[in-house]
């Protein structure tokens, strides 16, 4: 994954963190117009449009990553190291 790829699944992880975890089904988002990330990530089947311009959800597989990384970013700060 690129850096801006990865840079850019911590913001929506933040964001879907912040939302209270909701369903991966309903919850969307929108990237900025100087994202670039998107095709990666949809290749990457992290996540899907929408069909609403630079509008998309998370996939199941981007809900696993997101608690995935969400959990490692934890884990890090409590062994002394700095998140993100």
């Amino acid at each position: 994954m690129t850096e801006s790829a990865l840079r850019t699944m911590k913001e929506v992880t933040s964001t879907w963190v912040e939302d209270g975890y909701p369903n991966y089904q309903v919850w969307w988002f929108k990237l900025r117009d100087d994202d670039d990330a998107s095709t990666e990530l949809v290749g990457l089947g992290l996540i899907e449009s929408i069909g609403i311009w630079r509008s998309y959800k998370l996939t199941r597989e981007g809900q696993y990553w997101a608690l995935q990384h969400r959990e490692r970013s934890i884990w890090t700060v409590y062994a002394g190291g700095q998140a993100g």
